[in-house]
């Protein structure tokens, strides 16, 4: 959002500086007056954009608020009704030589090391 803020504070810069060469003796070439229509465009394209980017972050600030409070509650409640944190609701040890990689590559190790030489 503040890149897009300064794109737009430049753009009006360059059209106040163009803006400023004229005069009613010296009036603007087609090429400054196009720079200035186009330079406008892009000023509304990005205004919008930072509009609906910052709408798009406060829903979100919004949404990550309400959803905190909600989980905190929903946490509170789980715990009441578990008596806390348990060690059955993260599995059995025995799982743990399922995820247990390590023997098997040092066991590996060992055999190519024995075999090549």
């Amino acid at each position: 959002i503040k890149k897009k803020e300064d794109k737009v504070t430049a753009f009006r810069l360059e059209n106040e500086r163009i803006r400023a060469k004229e005069t009613s003796a010296n009036p603007l070439t087609l090429g400054q007056q196009t720079t200035l229509v186009r330079n406008a465009q892009i000023v509304e394209k990005l205004e919008s954009e930072i509009d609906d980017a910052d709408e798009t972050l406060n829903e979100s600030i919004r949404a990550s608020i309400s959803g905190r409070k909600s989980t905190e509650r929903k946490q509170k409640k789980q715990k009441k009704n578990t008596g806390g944190d348990s060690d059955e609701s993260y599995g059995s040890d025995s799982d743990d030589a399922f995820y247990d990689r390590t023997r098997s590559a040092v066991d590996r190790r060992r055999k190519k090391v024995g075999g090549k030489a």
